[in-house]
């Protein structure tokens, strides 16, 4: 069985910072990371996944998203 799972490149929350200045976000310093449920998915299909299949994982975005 081949499963293939979705994942999404997201701005950590707790990085996310607000110039009092302006109101916008500082986007300088958002740090980002694997959305908490496409990693959730990725573990369950890991765990499903019979002695001869395989999981793949993909994901849309920039060069970072890699990680």
């Amino acid at each position: 069985m081949r499963i293939a799972v979705c994942l999404k490149y997201v701005p950590d929350p707790s990085t996310i910072e607000v110039d009092p200045l302006t109101g916008m976000i500082d986007a300088g310093r958002v740090l980002y990371m694997m959305n908490p449920a496409d990693e959730s998915a990725l573990e369950l299909a890991l765990r499903l996944r019979p002695p001869d299949g395989t999981v793949t994982a993909f994901s849309v975005g920039p060069v970072e998203a890699d990680r």
